[in-house]
């Protein structure tokens, strides 16, 4: 895939250059992905995706334009690029443009972690029957695999490949009126505690069935990991 990718962002840039940019920079991308969903503790759904597609900085004299490449076949690339060039012109100059510093090549940084549909319906069980096992009636959830690779080609010599990966397992268990969540991630499958993912959502669902009344007044509140992420996040 290094090839490939590297192979695109070449092509990208000599076109470019060929067609008056001054300077160029692309990020061409290959995304694998896996998605399992589970509703009433059995697996429902299994998609797959692989694409690839190209980010790329270009430079016409004082303008600067960032543009993607959806669709890398030989007919949308010449397409966007002929847009790309069209549409320079109308972009206002910049007051400064600094000029892409002395391009070097980058050591390889690869994963070694893959997409295991077997493992994958190994964590997806262990967390459905863990929730289940807690006193949930009915789990539900998402595992997400990603594999991103990206590779990094500059008119200045800039060369690079890098691989990263990224699992996720998000479990939701239900009980009568009562439902709770766990979460686990990771970037490596074996890292992942599905299990204690299952068990945290169950769990939460037999303490949620023992509700008393309160009244007006000060209280301390715990937020769990997932809902201190969510206030973190409007806050930030």
């Amino acid at each position: 895939m290094k090839d490939k990718l590297l192979g695109i962002g070449e092509g990208i840039i000599k076109e470019m250059r060929r067609r008056g940019a001054d300077e160029a920079v692309v990020l061409p991308v290959h995304r694998e992905r896996m998605m399992v969903r589970f509703s009433n503790n059995k697996v429902t759904v299994v998609q797959n995706w692989s694409i690839i597609s190209a980010d790329l900085l270009s430079v016409f004299g004082k303008r600067r334009l960032i543009s993607r490449f959806e669709d890398i076949s030989e007919e949308a690339l010449k397409n966007t690029i002929n847009r790309i060039v069209k549409e320079a012109p109308l972009v206002p100059e910049s007051a400064e443009i600094t000029p892409l510093p002395p391009g070097k090549k980058f050591p390889d940084r690869r994963t070694g972690e893959r997409i295991y549909p077997d493992g994958i319906n190994n964590n997806v069980s262990l967390a459905i029957n863990a929730a289940v096992r807690e006193g949930a009636e009915r789990v539900s959830g998402v595992f997400t695999a990603d594999i991103v690779r990206c590779g990094l080609m500059g008119s200045n010599g800039a060369e690079g490949y890098d691989e990263r990966s990224a699992f996720e397992l998000n479990v939701r268990a239900f009980g009568g009126e009562v439902s709770g969540q766990g979460l686990s991630c990771g970037t490596r499958m074996k890292g992942l505690t599905a299990e204690k993912a299952g068990r945290e959502a169950g769990a939460i669902v037999r303490y949620g069935r023992n509700v008393s009344k309160w009244t007006e007044g000060k209280y301390n509140v715990l937020f769990g990991p997932i809902i201190g992420a969510n206030l973190l996040e409007h806050v930030g």
